[in-house]
């Protein structure tokens, strides 16, 4: 009888880490990283929206002070990170994540200064 409570327990937390109503995926996951212009310097207060095609999910996250940013929560797939902020041209990465377990190395993204 505790073999079976222990087992539903798990089965009830595990659906709470992913949700799957309104084509939105969540996971395990998380990227970070920095956002700096072209002469390396931390960009702060960049967006950057992480989208997964297959499914339609997008996830947002922003830099802090020092350039330094992270989107948690992604399931498994391969990732469009879009980031943005006035003045500059947008900065772009692809992010392939195995599995919701993956954990990727630090993602620089450079941004220039829009003519």
């Amino acid at each position: 009888m505790k073999t079976l409570s222990v087992v539903a327990v798990v089965i009830v937390l595990t659906l709470g880490f992913v949700e799957k109503s309104s084509g939105q995926v969540r996971g395990l996951g998380f990227v970070q990283g920095k956002i700096v212009d072209e002469k390396g310097a931390p960009l702060p207060e960049v967006t950057c929206v992480a989208s997964l095609p297959r499914v339609g999910d997008k996830l947002a996250g922003s830099s802090n002070v020092k350039g330094e940013w992270r989107i948690m929560g992604m399931a498994h797939g391969e990732w469009d990170v879009t980031c943005d902020k006035p003045g500059y041209t947008k900065g772009r990465a692809k992010i392939v994540l195995e599995t919701e377990l993956t954990r990727l190395p630090s993602v620089t993204i450079r941004m220039r200064q829009a003519s």
